[in-house]
């Protein structure tokens, strides 16, 4: 084999070993140190007088019951340290999208461990759904809780159906029914995509072996259908569902991918 092949190779191998570890964008080797002054909420942070989105996770919004946990989970791990941070891009708000890590463990991950946030699908990091599966079937940390209400033991409440094609004939809508032969007050539950939308239901009952649909575009109330009035919600190419009951509780989940 002469020289300048051997080169060729060994160049190409180092090239490949960093396309490799460059992949892993949530490992904590390649990571620059930054310090932590404030943290916004539970995927947004302050150092050095910038913003860092937490890339590939969602933690609750302001409205919703988990919120405050997630915050104070972050705040334990990363408040006034040093952190180890990769991540160059901005978002459209001008924050860093990043990966954090401390003592040599990911925060992003550990916030899905611990079931403070979802995985967020847009961003191509697969192993990021297996740990959220975990969570969920250990019932770990405020998203993922088991509601001793008995409408959730008995598993009364479930999806019918999710229309995400915005053009079909009635547009986007979920509909939910209600299996047992009692009434469940809907007060205070909520509608959630993967990203920030919520829908939060009014103080309406839902009648044993009865359904309700909730319909993204604008429209009017009626005894059963109710409007989001945001337009499109639900991504044709892939999202997840989450409705919760006043208190936070997960009653139903579902997740689609049509890629």
């Amino acid at each position: 084999m002469g020289k300048n092949r051997i080169l060729l190779i060994f160049f190409l191998l180092i090239f490949l070993f960093g396309c490799i570890e460059e992949t892993d964008f949530f490992s904590c080797k390649g990571t620059r140190e930054v310090f932590v002054s404030r943290v916004i909420d539970g995927d947004t942070i302050e150092a050095e007088e910038k913003k860092i989105r937490l890339v590939g996770i969602n933690t609750p919004e302001k409205k919703e019951k988990c919120f405050e946990e997630a915050k104070e989970f972050l705040e334990e791990l990363v408040l006034g340290k040093k952190i180890g941070l990769k991540g160059k891009e901005k978002d459209r708000y001008g924050r860093i999208l990043g990966s954090i890590c401390v003592n040599e463990k990911s925060v992003n991950k550990k916030l899905l461990e611990e079931g403070f946030a979802h995985y967020y699908s847009p961003e191509d990091f697969p192993e990021l759904e297996e740990l959220q599966e975990n969570a969920m079937q250990e019932k770990k940390g405020c998203l993922w809780r088991e509601g001793t209400e008995k409408y959730i033991q008995e598993k009364c409440i479930k999806l019918e159906k999710l229309e995400f094609n915005q053009d079909s004939l009635t547009g986007e809508y979920a509909e939910f029914s209600n299996d047992c032969d009692y009434s469940i007050d809907l007060n205070g539950f909520y509608l959630k995509d993967e990203a920030t939308n919520l829908y939060f239901f009014p103080a309406v009952k839902l009648k044993g072996k009865s359904f309700v649909r909730v319909f993204s575009a604008d429209g009017e109330d009626s005894i059963n259908e109710f409007y989001w009035k945001k337009g499109n919600v639900w991504n044709n190419t892939g999202d997840q569902m989450f409705l919760r009951n006043s208190k936070g509780i997960l009653v139903v989940y579902y997740s689609y991918d049509n890629i």
